[in-house]
């Protein structure tokens, strides 16, 4: 039974994956097991939307296992920051999933939006790391869809079309090409540069 099979996960898996996986059930947020264990679609915008409610929950559960007070500053700084990731993320979810006419103003908050998403993760990441140097586990998001959005190409499509909401998810795909030309671009950068450059 499913049952059996959830006990079975919880008795083998690490605390703080057990602990993530519950926390995010809470708000309607599942693993998409057939997916490789990512979110889709109404799981991502209900992790967006409860976001800062969400880490603080799992920071919480984190400091009553983790003894390590420099551990657990490093958490506190990296939930900081993902709170803020989130409440923009949050936004632009919103503006694409939105089917009314996006005005001039509209499309300047997009490009506000993007420049601060982009800041705030080359902040996280590069920057200003919650561990410092080699310690430090993130490497900056290079998938077609992160892509898409932090260069000019979703831009330059609300620019033409004036909504996201109307559009099949899947014609991101058709940017793929692109993507590719500005990875062979910069084939001669290794590590976090080169994800720099492409995003």
């Amino acid at each position: 039974t499913i049952d059996h099979l959830q006990t079975l996960y919880k008795k083998h898996v690490c605390f703080s994956q057990r602990h993530i996986v519950d926390i995010l059930k809470v708000y309607g947020v599942d693993l998409q097991v057939y997916f490789g264990g990512i979110l889709i679609g109404p799981h991502c915008m209900n992790l967006a939307e409860h976001s800062e409610k969400i880490l603080k929950a799992i920071l919480a559960k984190m400091k009553e296992e983790v003894q390590d007070e420099r551990l657990v500053k490093a958490m506190e700084k990296f939930t900081e920051k993902m709170v803020e990731i989130f409440a923009v993320w949050y936004e632009l979810c919103m503006q694409m999933m939105s089917k009314k006419y996006q005005d001039d103003d509209a499309i300047a908050e997009w490009k506000r939006r993007v420049t601060k998403i982009k800041r705030l993760i080359v902040d996280l990441i590069v920057t200003d790391p919650p561990l410092p140097g080699e310690e430090n586990p993130l490497k900056l998001p290079t998938t077609l869809k992160w892509f898409s959005l932090l260069s000019s190409i979703m831009l330059k499509f609300l620019e033409v079309w004036r909504c996201f909401g109307d559009v099949d998810e899947q014609n991101i795909e058709s940017n793929h090409p692109q993507r590719n030309a500005m990875a062979a671009r910069h084939r001669g950068r290794r590590g976090p540069a080169k994800n720099l450059a492409i995003m």
